[in-house]
């Protein structure tokens, strides 16, 4: 079962309202039921799963769906942008 850690999804919602807005940010996703190894990476250490929005598609597996490369730029910003405040905050973490 993959597990978010509050804090972790606190702070990548955080950066997602400050990057997207809050009229972009979905508030009430629902948990889902599908497999995810990185399930295993969260027992390990804390952290956060999260979606970035494809616009109206069929779903992710189906034969059908169509990715929106339109999104490409503003997600690279958005995980620019988290990794830029994350270390900000906690620079005993930069690689050496």
């Amino acid at each position: 079962v993959l597990v978010n850690h509050a804090d972790e999804t606190a702070f990548a919602r955080n950066v997602a309202l400050e990057h997207f807005g809050d009229a972009r940010i979905e508030k009430d996703f629902r948990p889902i039921s599908a497999s995810e190894d990185f399930a295993f990476m969260l027992q390990e250490t804390p952290g956060s799963y999260l979606f970035l929005g494809n616009g109206d598609s069929a779903p992710l597996h189906s034969p059908l769906y169509n990715f929106n490369d339109e999104i490409l730029p503003s997600a690279a910003r958005y995980w620019v942008k988290l990794t830029e405040t994350y270390l900000a905050r906690n620079p005993s973490d930069r690689p050496i």
